[in-house]
């Protein structure tokens, strides 16, 4: 039992460190939404990636498809030529709020970023790359993250009652919660704030965003199929049904605002998870057990993984055990993270893998109290284990 429970602390510190390092996407409101991702098309996909990762983002996969996470949102970048920038589209920009507005942007403009001139101490605009989208910056000097998204910025073309109309629509479908932000109509969902704005005097139409550099924007939704069916019947017309995409590991929908706004749907993007998890005393010992059906005599026993990367993204916790040594890995896709609960291993890291083997490196004794953090890409090595069986609470821990 004494086992157990030193796994359960570990278990609770790795699990909180993995998910705090991450950026998430906000719990869902009663309606089970929260901001989700903003689609971005642009000529070269790298040049903007880095543009994000320089204000603070994380950089990752979803599928083939590059994305940038920040607390609250997911970008995502898709190779292209836009019709025409965000400005001038139903989507005027983007917003995130930071917690030193004038050291960010000096930081921001010394890397390369295209900064403009701060008119306002708190807050500050900067363009990506080709001046393709406005990116807005507000001051908060109390936030948790250093940066997270804070708004989208609608463009209306004002008409008698259309602010109000679409307020009232994104209440109506999303739960958004009418209200105002500073002078602005707006309407606030877990992770954004959606802002109805006047287009500038004189604009008379304004360009849908499908085919902009902001191509549209997209909201997380708890039990999606449920949702898009109540939708449906309630009047909500979708251009592109709920599926499943299994390749990308998510669910999607698509609906078009009357603002000419395009909308995605998803299930199943890097939020933080809220559900409990409970492993009784049995499923404990049965998971640091042998697995008679492993090949070989190296094994994360039947139970192996406690949560998975499906359902908790970007980790998950496992159990690992190891008899005797094995071939050399190397993952381009996580990190692993060791914490040596019995026996001892001799473990390689580095060096040059030849073969069944790895040359050079560094090599350690992975014995019970130890710890080893394995970032991705490097290889590894158990060449042997001369005290076995070895037994280690593991974490792997996607980028």
């Amino acid at each position: 039992m004494r086992r157990i429970t030193k796994a359960a602390v570990v278990a609770a510190v790795f699990a909180v460190v993995a998910a705090a390092s991450v950026p998430q996407l906000a719990a869902p409101n009663e309606m089970g939404v929260s901001m989700g991702v903003v689609q971005m098309t642009a000529p070269d996909v790298e040049a903007a990636k880095k543009f994000w990762v320089t204000m603070g983002g994380v950089a990752g996969k979803l599928g083939p498809n590059t994305v940038v996470r920040f607390p609250g949102v997911v970008l995502r970048i898709s190779q292209g030529t836009p019709s025409g920038p965000s400005v001038g589209s139903a989507v005027n920009h983007i917003a995130f709020a930071a917690r030193d507005v004038k050291a960010s942007m000096e930081k921001w403009k010394a890397a390369g970023l295209r900064t403009m001139p701060l008119t306002i101490p708190d807050q500050g605009f900067l363009f990506t790359p080709g001046d393709l989208v406005r990116v807005e910056v507000l001051e908060d000097q109390v936030m948790l993250n250093p940066i997270a998204f804070h708004h989208v910025h609608f463009n209306v073309v004002e008409k008698s009652g259309e602010i109000a109309a679409m307020q009232a629509w994104y209440a109506k479908v999303f739960g958004a919660k009418p209200g105002m932000r500073k002078e602005f109509q707006s309407g606030n969902l877990p992770g954004v704030n959606l802002t109805y704005a006047k287009a500038a005097p004189g604009m008379t139409t304004l360009a849908p965003t499908k085919g902009r550099a902001v191509d549209h924007i997209g909201f997380e939704v708890e039990n999606l199929e449920a949702f898009c069916k109540k939708a449906e019947a309630s009047g909500v017309k979708f251009d592109v049904p709920f599926a499943a995409r299994p390749e990308l590991g998510i669910s999607q929908a698509f609906l078009n605002d009357a603002w000419g706004n395009t909308i995605e749907l998803t299930e199943g993007l890097f939020r933080s998870s809220t559900e409990v998890r409970y492993y009784s005393a049995k499923q404990g010992y049965k998971t640091f057990a042998k697995d008679p059906k492993a090949p070989g005599s190296s094994s994360n026993g039947p139970a192996g993984t406690l949560l998975g990367f499906k359902d908790n993204p970007p980790f998950q916790v496992t159990i690992r055990r190891h008899d005797e040594g094995n071939e050399p890995e190397i993952h381009e896709d996580h990190w692993h993270i060791f914490y040596v609960l019995e026996g001892d291993a001799t473990f390689v890291t580095g060096g040059k893998w030849v073969g069944k083997v790895i040359e050079g490196g560094q090599t350690v004794k992975l014995e019970k109290g130890s710890i080893i953090v394995v970032p991705s890409g490097i290889p590894h090595w158990f060449k042997d284990v001369p005290h076995s069986p070895w037994i280690a609470f593991g974490v792997e821990y996607q980028d």
